[in-house]
């Protein structure tokens, strides 16, 4: 046994090391919040496997400097999935509130962080059998055990909106996204997979006392391999932290730019503040990728109130960003998302092609026939709805 864990503190210095070549360079915010996941990992089977090689013995300030940095787990993992997959999610003051079980778990060690070296050796002494050390006082006084059940619920919560999130990601967003991104996506299943197996563990371990060793052995062997082949991944595909990577955004983009540049060169008289051309081009981008991620444009209600609801930004601005750059209103803007949606899923979804017009319409956002023939005359397009679905039907019968 002294071999296997003399491997797993190989492990953790490897992470360590790792870790540190990841934040060489200033990297997308994602990987600040990966990387944060990935060193509590790392300390966790650094201070886990100093028990058993006595190594603790020569470093008792050790003692529960872990237990806060497990209430940042559960943010840290959830801000890099929501980094990762809902790029056009910026953060706010109000995201700092997921910290306060951090700040409240450190309050409430105080009297065990200032305690003697040679009282916290007794106490690691007794964190050795794992049926004394439930017991033992943890923050503002609880039984550890206590404390280890409500770090579980935190874990547990965070780790649910992180499959939300993730699932919500292989509904909404389009086939050839999910292609694009396909590396991502697995490596994203396998953390969570992952995630989820330490969770269970941590559950099982809190209410059955005699499977604390075991928990702690698996724990510590889980975290290895997510030390190990997390590294693999991002050594194999180093753009992996740069999250979701998005088809025609950069040269919407672009486009924007030109379009924006073409006013200026024809003398347009709006005033010279309507051109926040780098602010409305940040806008621009994020109402991309939510478009992209989210397909909110297939509810037939979804206005532009919700548009900026869901950015957190002004509706006025979010007009103003779609208006200046691309070059139309926002219904107009929607309409095109939703052709645009319709032309890829009646290429892929050879079932559409038996709907009527009608449901068709509605399946893509449409409120009514009338609308759907309006949007289809402004995109300049020369057939009618019903001729072009039937065209498209006549030439998928014919190839089959």
């Amino acid at each position: 046994m002294f071999i296997f864990y003399l491997l797993l503190f190989g492990i953790s210095v490897f992470g360590f090391i790792f870790s540190i070549a990841l934040l060489i360079r200033k990297k997308p915010v994602a990987y600040y919040f990966f990387t944060g996941v990935y060193l509590i990992f790392n300390f966790s089977l650094f201070v886990n496997v100093t028990i058993p090689l006595g190594l603790i013995d020569h470093m008792p300030h050790l003692y529960r400097v872990l237990s806060p940095l497990q209430f940042l787990f559960g943010p840290f993992s959830y801000f890099f999935f929501r980094a990762t997959l809902r790029p056009y999610q910026k953060f706010s003051k109000w995201d700092l509130l997921h910290f306060i079980p951090f700040f409240l778990s450190i309050i409430g060690l105080i009297p065990i962080f200032i305690l003697s070296g040679d009282e916290k050796l007794r106490l690691i002494g007794l964190v050795k059998d794992y049926k004394k050390a439930w017991y033992l006082k943890d923050t503002f006084g609880l039984e550890y055990i206590v404390a280890f059940r409500l770090k579980f619920l935190v874990f547990f919560v965070y780790l649910f909106f992180q499959w939300k999130m993730l699932l919500g990601y292989i509904r909404h967003a389009s086939l050839d996204l999910r292609q694009k991104n396909q590396s991502l996506q697995i490596w994203l299943f396998f953390d969570i997979i992952l995630k989820s197996l330490i969770c269970l563990i941590i559950f099982v371990s809190s209410w059955v006392e005699q499977y604390a060793g075991l928990a702690t052995t698996l724990q510590m062997v889980l975290g290895s391999i997510e030390v190990i082949m997390s590294a693999f991944f991002l050594i194999a595909s180093p753009d992996l932290l740069k999250g979701v990577e998005f088809q025609d955004v950069i040269a919407n983009s672009i486009m924007n730019k030109a379009v924006v540049q073409g006013r200026r060169d024809h003398g347009n008289d709006e005033p010279k503040e309507s051109y926040r051309t780098a602010e409305y081009e940040d806008v621009m981008f994020r109402i991309e990728q939510f478009l992209q991620l989210e397909q909110p444009f297939l509810d037939p209600d979804f206005s532009v109130g919700d548009l900026s609801t869901a950015l957190k930004l002004n509706s006025r601005t979010v007009s103003a960003a779609i208006k200046s750059t691309i070059g139309i209103g926002f219904p107009e803007y929607i309409n095109k998302k939703r052709l645009i949606y319709l032309e890829r899923q009646l290429q892929t979804n050879p079932d559409m092609l038996t709907f009527s017009v009608d449901a068709i319409a509605k399946s893509v956002g449409f409120n009514s026939r009338s609308g759907f023939y309006k949007a289809f005359k402004k995109a300049g397009v020369n057939e009618s709805p019903g001729k072009m679905i039937s065209m498209i039907r006549e030439r998928s019968n014919n190839q089959n």
